[in-house]
């Protein structure tokens, strides 16, 4: 079982938030996998990660959120998957085009704390 605070956290209020962020937060994306609330560190303040008022699971930066209700949870080893049912999605507008295409440079991790992002270019097929 995973012992980070935020396994506890999402057990006990039985809720939790997916972030979407882009390559520009990736510092922040890989800071949160590193730091934990039991070593008296408070993610939110140390990567400078601010929350939207009307939804304090969604990130200010992401171009896409997910709040889910906690359904299920599975032991896989050493950790649990946490399974959700979707309760509510935010989007910045400003990060898809008129058709509602991902525009912004999504952070996309490699392994090894190393993160990329997709290529620019775009090829449209069957038009």
């Amino acid at each position: 079982m995973d012992k980070r605070a935020t396994h506890a956290l999402i057990r006990a209020g039985g809720t939790f938030g997916v972030n979407f962020l882009p390559l520009a937060h990736a510092d922040a994306v890989q800071g949160a996998g590193l730091h934990s609330l039991h070593g008296g560190v408070d993610k939110h303040a140390l990567l400078k990660l601010d929350t939207l008022p009307e939804q304090p699971l969604a990130l200010r930066g992401a171009y896409l959120h997910y709040t889910c209700r906690l359904s299920t949870v599975t032991p896989t080893g050493d950790h649990d998957l946490f399974v959700g049912e979707v309760t509510g999605v935010h989007f910045d507008p400003d990060a898809y085009d008129d058709a509602g295409l991902l525009v912004a440079p999504p952070a996309i991790y490699l392994g090894r704390s190393t993160y990329t992002t997709t290529a620019p270019e775009r090829t449209e097929h069957g038009r």
